[in-house]
């Protein structure tokens, strides 16, 4: 059973392949993630160009723990991300792109 998560329907997901482990299955889900403008900027990008798109997989092996994959495009989720904003808290660092007309970064600083 998934551990740690914070994205509900993450969890969801992970709980299926879970349970699809449980019965010696392989599964593999993908959700989409709708929004408008895309919010994740792919690696070294400076604009949004798509969406989170949660992806899970399970593999069983014989003779060995099997493999439970649950992970998104996104360094920091959308929601994670907004709090910090509306908290006045730093990210991580990585998990925001800041975009002026001169500058590019990924930064973990605190927003203003």
């Amino acid at each position: 059973m998934p551990r740690r998560s914070t994205q509900p329907a993450r969890t969801a997901l992970a709980a299926l392949a879970a349970a699809a482990l449980a019965a010696g299955l392989v599964s593999i889900h993908f959700t989409n993630a709708v929004s408008n403008p895309p919010m994740v900027a792919p690696y070294g990008g400076a604009q949004g160009r798509f969406l989170t798109n949660p992806f899970t997989v399970g593999i069983p092996r014989r003779g060995a723990d099997p493999i439970l994959l649950d992970f998104a495009t996104s360094a920091i989720a959308h929601g994670k991300a907004r709090v910090a904003y509306n908290k006045k808290v730093p990210v991580p660092p990585g998990g925001v792109v800041v975009c002026t007309r001169t500058l590019v970064r990924r930064t973990g600083t605190k927003p203003k």
